[in-house]
């Protein structure tokens, strides 16, 4: 087989998932000036995940005056704003690339692949996506909240391969197996590769995928390579 492309998956794949400090950082520190229990506002933010995630509610700011008219917060302007600053530049910083990863995108590229993104993620990354580094190594990002829908729907594989134009069956998709991303790469004709990183403890009750897994592993991003060198 002839591999044309590599899609990867984003969390736990090639940045960090979000442990239990970081989720602080993402969901708590930024409702810091704000007339509520940031405990309570935190809780009650990531409780709206798959709202979050298909793009119900829109943008990150009516996110956030969603979960205020929901908590009887009452916030200034002024207050919402530093809330989506605050949450806009977390993000920012959770999502720098493991350390292999950059290197690994050109190297793919420099070798003729095209490569892709399909993220299960809030309004926050498609808003910060220009500003991050790996918007330049990335031919084609997919982003769940903009097309309403989570893996693994085909539909968002489908849009991946179309605006890479390439065939799935000529595609590895590599991801962490949250939110049955793997089967459902298999599903829609692709590679499917399990990246395992030790260091991640991050519990995520969705990877269902790593039960049992019996196909192609990885321990680091760079070792696609050896999978698209030797085809």
């Amino acid at each position: 087989m002839i591999y044309q492309a590599v899609i990867f998956d984003l969390f736990g794949t090639l940045v960090d998932s979000a442990n239990s400090a970081h989720l602080i950082k993402l969901f708590r520190e930024p409702v810091a000036s704000l007339d509520c229990d940031a405990d309570e506002f935190m809780t009650a933010w990531l409780g709206i995940y798959q709202d979050r995630a298909t793009g119900r509610l829109g943008s990150v700011a009516n996110e956030i005056k969603y979960l205020c008219d929901r908590m009887g917060v009452q916030a200034t302007p002024d207050q919402l704003q530093t809330v989506l600053d605050l949450r806009l530049d977390a993000f920012r910083r959770q999502c720098e690339p493991r350390t292999s990863v950059p290197d690994t995108l050109r190297k793919l590229k420099q070798m003729g692949l095209k490569v892709g993104l399909i993220s299960d993620c809030g309004s926050e990354i498609p808003d910060i996506w220009p500003d991050l580094a790996l918007s330049t190594l990335i031919d084609e990002a997919v982003f769940s909240c903009s097309e309403g829908t989570t893996k693994p729907d085909p539909t968002l594989y489908r849009i991946a391969c179309e605006r890479l134009e390439v065939e799935p069956s000529r595609c590895i998709y590599v991801g962490d197996g949250g939110s049955r991303e793997l089967s459902g790469a298999s599903a829609a004709g692709m590679e499917p590769v399990l990246i395992r990183v030790d260091y991640e403890h991050f519990f995520d009750a969705n990877r269902a995928d790593i039960r049992n897994w019996t196909g192609k592993v990885i321990s680091d991003i760079s070792e696609v390579l050896d999978i698209v060198a030797y085809q």
